[in-house]
C-alpha cells in the first residue's frame, strides 16, 4: 500500500530547504525546538497562530510512523512461561 503524502513540504524558495508545515511557510524545527524545552503543542499552537492541531498531530503520527517503519530490532529467542509450575505437589 503506497503511503500517503508526508504533511510538511521542502522547497529550495522557503527557508532554503528546510521543510515546512504543508500549506504554511512555518519550519518544523519550532516543534522540535518546543518538543525539546517541554512545551506541549498547545503552546506551540499559541505562538504559531498559522498552524493548527490537526497539522500537528499529523506531522508528529507521520514521524513515529516513519521511525516505527524504519527501526528493525532483532527478534530474540522464545521467552519461557512466566506461569507457575507444579512438579511433585509444589508449585515451583
Amino acid at each position: 500500500m503506497p503511503r500517503a503524502r508526508p504533511p510538511f513540504r521542502r522547497s529550495p524558495d522557503i527557508h532554503g530547504g528546510q521543510p515546512v508545515f504543508a500549506g504554511t511557510t512555518i519550519p518544523l524545527q519550532v516543534l522540535l525546538d518546543a518538543l525539546r524545552r517541554g512545551e506541549g503543542i498547545d503552546h506551540l499552537l499559541e505562538t504559531q497562530p498559522g498552524l493548527s492541531e490537526p497539522q500537528v498531530r499529523a506531522v508528529l503520527a507521520w514521524a513515529l510512523e516513519e521511525l516505527i517503519s524504519r527501526e528493525r530490532l532483532p527478534i530474540g529467542p522464545p521467552q519461557a512461561s512466566l506461569l507457575p509450575r507444579v512438579k511433585d505437589g509444589v508449585i515451583t
